[in-house]
C-alpha cells in the first residue's frame, strides 16, 4: 500500500495532503493549510470567506481520471492566526494505484500538492489500512472512524510537549484464535529503537482498529519512524505499516508549568493581593522574574508531596497547617503519633495525664525543635498548637525528656 505525500510551494503558499485508504474501496484525501496562509482571512471585512478547490484523481491501470471542484467556506473563529484549515474529500474507487493533484485558491494565492495511494482488493485475506498520525484534541474538523475522534496531523509535525496518537484498521481477522498481537516501535534517524511495546488484543470482529498514545516528552529534534506490525496467529501471517514524523524540541514557558501560579505559598498575603490585581501581562513578567531566582522543581516536588501526605476529602494538603509547615520546613527527623489514652511527652512529666484529641509531635533534631499538631475538630486536619525551640540549657532537658518519651512508647516484647 502506497501512502506518500508531496509538499509543493507555489507563490509562497504551503499545502499538505495525505490519502488514507480503508476497506470496501473507500479512501479519504485530507489536506492541511497552515496558519501562515489562513491568517489572510483576517484581512477580509466579512465574517465569512471562501476558497476554491480542484482535485483530480488518476488511475495508473485504467488510464482514467475523475475531477471534483467547487467552493468551500471559512468562518472567522474557525480559521485565523494560530489556526489552520483541515478538511478532506471522501472517495470510492476500484482497487488499484492512483495519483492525485489538489489545487486551492486561497485569498489571492494558488496552492498545489500531489501524491499517490493504493486501494487494496478485499480478496486479500489479511491487510491493514494506512497508518494515521494525529492528536487527541477537540476541534471543529476531526477524523471520525468507528467512534474514535481525533485531529490528523497531515504534516506529521510535533513538539516534545505533544502526545502522538496513531490509528490503524485491521481487516481479515478470523475466529480460530482468541487473540491477535500488536507490536509498536519508534526509531530515530540512526535506526536506533527508542520506543518498543507489544500488546495482546482480544478478537471480537472481522475488522478491528488499534490505537496508540505516547508522550513525546524527552524526544529531541529529529525525524522519527513509527512502525506498527500486526500478527494474526490463526493465519500465521503479519502485516506492517510505517509512518514518518518530525519532532521539534521546545522548552516550556515557566508560566505554563502546573504549579508556577501557586506563589501564594511563598509570598506574603499582602504581596499576593498585589499580584492578583496585576494585568495578565504583568503577572507573567512577575512570575518569570520570581522563578528565575527560585528552584521551581523543588517547589513542585514539595507541593505534590504534601498533597499526597495531608489531603483530606475537603481540603488539599498544601492548605492544611501540617502541609504548610512541611512545605516550608521540610520533613521532620522523627514523628510520634498518639491519641486518646496515649501519653504525650508533656504528660509524661506530670505522670498520668492523658490526651483527648489525636496529636502528632514532629521532631527536628538539627534545629532542636519540636512541633505539636492536634486534630481539634476530629476531621483529619491537624492544627498547629505549639512549637518550641530550645536554648543550650533547655536542649539538655529536651534530649532527656525525649528519651523518657521513647522508653515510654517503645515497650519490650
Amino acid at each position: 500500500m502506497i501512502n506518500t505525500f508531496l509538499l509543493l510551494t507555489i507563490m509562497g503558499g504551503d499545502l499538505y495532503t495525505k490519502c488514507y485508504a480503508f476497506s470496501n474501496d473507500y479512501a479519504e484525501v485530507w489536506y492541511f493549510i497552515p496558519a501562515s496562509e489562513v491568517g489572510y482571512s483576517l484581512m477580509q471585512d466579512s465574517m465569512y470567506n471562501t476558497y476554491s478547490y480542484r482535485i483530480a484523481i488518476n488511475s495508473y491501470e485504467q488510464k482514467d481520471s475523475v475531477i471534483r471542484e467547487g467552493i468551500k467556506g471559512i468562518r472567522r473563529g474557525r480559521a485565523g492566526i494560530g489556526d489552520f484549515i483541515l478538511d478532506c474529500f471522501p472517495v470510492f474507487l476500484f482497487p488499484g494505484r492512483f495519483s492525485y493533484k489538489l489545487n486551492v485558491a486561497l485569498f489571492g494565492k494558488k496552492l498545489s500538492a500531489s501524491g499517490e495511494f493504493e486501494i487494496i482488493s478485499d480478496t486479500i485475506p489479511f491487510y491493514l489500512s494506512d497508518l494515521i498520525l494525529g492528536s487527541k484534541t477537540e476541534r471543529d474538523t476531526v477524523f471520525v472512524r468507528k467512534g474514535i475522534k481525533f485531529t490528523p496531523r497531515i504534516a506529521s509535525k510535533y513538539t516534545n510537549l505533544d502526545t502522538l496518537f496513531s490509528y490503524i484498521e485491521i481487516y481479515g481477522l478470523v475466529p480460530d484464535s482468541l487473540f491477535y498481537f500488536v507490536y509498536y516501535q519508534i526509531k530515530d534517524s540512526l535506526s536506533q529503537t527508542i520506543y518498543k511495546n507489544e500488546f495482546t488484543r482480544l478478537k471480537y470482529d472481522y475488522s478491528q482498529f488499534d490505537t496508540l498514545s505516547i508522550s513525546l516528552w524527552g524526544f529531541q529534534d529529529g525525524v522519527y519512524q513509527l512502525i506498527v506490525e500486526i500478527f494474526e496467529p490463526a493465519l500465521n501471517i503479519s502485516a506492517k505499516r510505517e509512518c514518518v514524523f518530525i519532532v521539534t524540541e521546545v522548552l516550556p514557558e515557566i508560566v505554563d508549568e502546573p504549579f508556577a501560579w501557586e506563589i501564594k505559598y511563598l509570598i506574603s498575603e499582602r504581596e499576593y493581593k498585589k499580584f492578583l490585581k496585576m494585568s495578565r501581562k504583568a503577572q507573567i513578567q512577575y512570575l518569570k522574574k520570581f522563578w528565575s531566582k527560585r528552584n521551581y522543581k523543588e517547589f513542585k516536588r514539595r507541593l505534590i508531596e504534601v498533597d499526597a501526605k495531608f489531603s483530606t476529602s475537603f481540603i488539599k494538603g498544601r492548605d492544611t497547617p501540617m502541609g504548610r509547615y512541611y512545605k516550608n520546613n521540610g520533613p521532620p527527623d522523627e514523628v510520634y503519633l498518639y491519641g486518646p489514652g496515649v501519653a504525650t511527652r508533656a504528660d509524661i512529666r506530670h505522670k498520668g495525664a492523658r490526651v483527648d484529641e489525636p496529636q502528632e509531635v514532629w521532631i527536628y533534631e538539627t534545629k532542636g525543635l519540636q512541633v505539636i499538631f492536634k486534630d481539634i475538630n476530629k476531621d483529619g486536619v491537624y492544627e498547629l498548637v505549639r512549637f518550641a525551640k530550645h536554648g543550650d540549657k533547655e536542649k539538655e532537658d529536651y534530649w532527656q525528656n525525649r528519651e523518657e518519651m521513647r522508653r515510654f512508647l517503645i515497650k519490650d516484647d
